[in-house]
Order: structure tokens, then sequence, then C-alpha cells
């Protein structure tokens, strides 16, 4: 057991958290190669519904030249930038494509004529063409532990709230705790003594119920931690009902012992009784 629950939390509290960044990085990483290596030069390429890129030629270590780019996705606002040259570049684990000696066109909706920026050097985020839309966050799920540790109100954006941070941080501590509680439901199901003639399908079953209960209502207070992060002592609840449950019935103590042999008579004596009124009548 202690082999599984170190396991499980290996790949809970690292593993998992690390392929997901791994996959959103290299999406990143692909869209760049887009612009530099697929996308064909003096042709105009929609890369994300209102963002057109476009470049005349492309110049040595792969740089690109006379690049020209709209961005019309906020419906508000035209962002028109015009370059001599640019070259993706990585930086911090993101992928940015600098352009080199241009000017931002920037209109609003209502303007008569449109602002002029010039600039010597500019960087624009290639993150932003994900599905998520402009600037996405790191979803919690691609985040490390330790940054969920450290999170912040102000870390959280858009759909990303404090409580999901939370959340996915105390689902990742309890997942090798699950192992543990589980395990214990299991072996109070199996351990106990019996005859050859008993079965065990009974048992078994009694297990897996009661381990898929333990699992829904986990879900459930991680739904709530969501909500609400103040609850979520509710996660470890759950874990420590289900464990005090199962190790009384490993060790049967005494009240347990007279609890159980008590609901046992009442089970057999109401057929009895009613069996007994039915001869009677």
């Amino acid at each position: 057991m202690a082999i599984v629950i170190a396991l499980t939390g290996f790949l809970s509290l690292w593993a998992m958290p690390n392929s997901f960044r791994t996959i959103r990085d290299l999406v990143t990483k692909i869209r760049a190669d887009v612009l530099t290596r697929i996308v064909r030069e003096g042709q105009f390429i929609t890369l994300e519904q209102g963002f057109i890129f476009h470049y005349r030629e492309r110049g040595p270590g792969g740089s690109l030249r006379g690049i020209f780019i709209q961005d019309r996705r906020e419906p508000a606002k035209v962002n028109t930038y015009i370059s001599e040259s640019g070259m993706t570049v990585e930086e911090g684990g993101q992928n940015y494509l600098v352009l080199d000696k241009g000017v931002i066109q920037r209109q609003e909706r209502g303007d008569r004529a449109p602002a002029m920026v010039q600039f010597e050097k500019y960087a624009i985020d290639l993150a932003q063409f994900g599905s998520e839309g402009p600037q996405a966050p790191y979803k919690p799920r691609e985040r490390m532990t330790w940054e969920l540790f450290t999170a912040k109100a102000q870390d959280a954006k858009g759909a990303v709230t404090l409580g999901r941070l939370k959340a996915e941080l105390h689902d990742r501590i309890s997942a090798p705790l699950y192992a543990l509680a589980l395990g214990l439901i299991g072996f109070a199901a199996l351990a106990q003594p019996r005859t050859t003639r008993q079965g065990r399908g009974m048992a078994i079953m009694g297990a897996v119920l009661a381990a898929g209960a333990v699992r829904i209502a986990g879900f459930g207070a991680i739904a709530l931690v969501g909500r609400n992060p103040r609850l979520w002592f509710l996660v470890y609840v759950v874990l420590a009902l289900a464990a005090a449950v199962a190790l009384t019935v490993i060790f049967q103590p005494r009240w347990w012992v007279a609890l159980r042999n008590m609901i046992a008579g009442l089970l057999v004596r109401r057929p009895a009784v009613a069996q007994a009124q039915g001869a009677g009548a």
C-alpha cells in the first residue's frame, strides 16, 4: 500500500501537471513554427478568427521581412502592425514574435482617425492564439503544485478563479490519501474471517459501493471548494470519516460489536414477529 500511495502522490503532485504544461508549451511552439516554417511568403493567413498575418519574404536565420498583422478580434478596436522584419524567439518558456522597426495603428470604434505609434521593437505573445482567447492563463491543471500553494487572488484571471486553483491543489494533495482510505475499505471488507461455505461476493460488492460513495463525496467536496475556498477542510473530512469507519470494522471495538449485534437482532426479530402474527391470524 505504501508503494501505491507514493506512486499516486508522484503522479498527482508532479507528473500530471508537468505533462499538461508540457503539452500546452508544445502547442505554443508548434504555432511559432507555423509562422516561420509553414506560412508561405506573400500570402495573407488567418491564424485565428479576426487575426490576419502576412510577410513579404524570408530573411537569413529564419527572420521574416515586410510583416503585416491586423487584429480584429475585439469588435470595438482594430490594431494593425506593420514592421520591416521580425523573428520568433523563446524567453522564459514563452514564445514571442518580435517585430523590428515598425508602426502600430490603433483605431477605436467611433474614432475618425487612428492613433499611430512607432516602435523599434515590439513583442507579440504567441500563446494568445489558443482556443481560450487572448492572453489565456495556465489552467489550474497546467500549474505546478508549488504555484498553487502560493496562488493569490491576483493570480486568477477570467474563468480561472481562486477557488478553482485551491480546489485543484487539495484535489492533488488528497489523491494519495484516497489510495489509503480506499485500501482500508477493501481490507475491512475482505479481512474478516469466513468459513469455506461463506462467499465473499457480498463483501466485495459492499466494498465497491462504499468506495464509490466515498469518491462521489470527495468530488462534491472539491466542487464546494471551487465555489468557496474556505471549505477546503471538507475534502479531508470525507477521507477521515471513510478511514475511521474502515478501521472500526477492522479492529472491531466492543461498542461496534454491541451495535452490530443489536442491529442484527432487530433484523432477525422483525421477520420472526411478522411470521408469528401471520400464523396467529
